[in-house]
């Protein structure tokens, strides 16, 4: 990334705090910061959109506001997490395993975790393929009407093929089949 475009997400990053402070109630002010960020950064910094909170036409002016000013916030929390990465989305995506993606790592959702692991440039097409393979059978099994019992059972041979895996890759695993229920 170029230092220009650094420059950008700084003073952007700068812009969005001061109107949060001054203007976080201010319905047309947050759509439009919203509108914005999302526009300039949903190409550049992967999984900035990720499970933002959803506004309903029959919410009112006011938690329209609050809903644009707590999704605001976490996309300056992105922003803010990707600089902190060097302004790189593959240590980001290593940020993200690490630290976990909007929270914890096993509030990874499948699709997320699918999307980091098509984003880890240290493995190769196949490996990526057999791993997302393998993540939509654990998917299969999670959601499945079947006992917790019989899920566990079936999940054990994804366990240990897990666990032969770079540890990066594991710890993702992992987080998607402790999601048993």
């Amino acid at each position: 990334m170029d230092d220009n475009m650094k420059a950008i997400i700084d003073e952007d990053l700068q812009n969005s705090k001061h109107l949060l402070e001054k203007h976080g109630n201010d319905l047309k002010k947050m759509s439009a910061l919203f509108d914005s960020l999302i526009l300039k950064y949903k190409n550049i910094v992967n999984n900035i959109s990720d499970n933002l909170d959803v506004i309903f036409t029959f919410d009112s002016d006011k938690q329209k506001a609050d809903i644009y000013k707590n999704n605001i916030n976490k996309i300056v929390s992105r922003l803010e997490t990707f600089k902190y990465c060097s302004y790189n989305n593959e240590l980001l995506a290593k940020h993200y395993i690490n630290e976990g993606v909007l929270g914890h790592i096993e509030q990874l959702s499948f699709d997320e975790t699918k999307n980091i692991i098509n984003k880890m440039e240290q493995l190769s097409k196949y490996e990526k393929d057999d791993i997302i393979k393998n993540i939509n059978d654990i998917e299969s099994i999670i959601s499945s009407v079947d006992t917790k019992k019989n899920k566990w059972y079936s999940l054990r041979p994804y366990l240990l093929w897990a666990s032969g895996k770079e540890v990066d890759v594991a710890i993702l695993i992992l987080s998607l089949i402790i999601k048993i229920n």
